[in-house]
């Protein structure tokens, strides 16, 4: 049981901690950042590891928040590459699972093949295969997904050479999960405003 003195100090030192964690979040620098990311990774202290990396993104929102006009053109750019980012790694998904669809139709209808060769007395047979009808639907979604995804690659390409602040062209891939826009408690739909916006 720790006496009074050392209870004291115990508390002193942990106030000391807590100070320094909410002094480096305010600064909201980049140095200030890469401590605080350094303290959430050594500390073992599950607690104060959780405090470090509250403390981490308050000072990356500090950090990254537009100052003007120019800045906030600059934020919205990086956010929006985030999400075509993301659209194509769910459209890859999407394709590789339409791929793996399209090779089962491939099987089906080899079999299917041999099943009309053994029995060509039923007609209708012809069109039992999922070749006939799926098989073209699924060819013709995953080109819609490829032209997709060229063209999302081409506009982040053009949308990285707009940004002017090389710090917006580093922000972390989880930054965005956990920021939130002014108009989000509206409801409104920033993809149906992608088009409007003008830089």
């Amino acid at each position: 049981m720790p006496n009074k003195k050392l209870k004291k100090k115990i508390k002193k030192t942990a106030k000391n901690k807590i100070d320094n964690l909410i002094d480096l979040a305010h600064q909201g620098t980049a140095d200030s950042i890469e401590q605080l990311s350094a303290l959430a990774q050594m500390t073992k202290n599950k607690e104060e590891k959780i405090m470090a990396k509250i403390a981490k993104d308050e000072a990356r929102v500090i950090y990254y928040e537009p100052k003007n006009k120019a800045e906030e053109n600059d934020f919205i750019l990086a956010w929006l590459i985030w999400k075509k980012q993301n659209k194509i790694e769910s459209q890859q998904m999407e394709l590789s699972r339409l791929k793996s669809r399209l090779n089962a139709l491939q099987v089906e209808d080899a079999v299917h093949q041999k099943v009309m060769k053994s029995d060509d007395t039923n007609g209708d047979w012809q069109y039992y295969s999922g070749h006939y009808f799926e098989f073209p639907e699924t060819e013709n979604k995953m080109a819609e997904i490829k032209n997709d995804i060229k063209y999302n690659e081409s506009w982040i390409k053009e949308a990285e050479k707009m940004i002017k602040n090389d710090k917006y062209r580093q922000i972390p891939a989880d930054f965005f999960y956990s920021y939130h826009w002014d108009w989000e408690d509206a409801g409104d739909d920033f993809d149906d405003m992608d088009e409007e916006l003008e830089f």
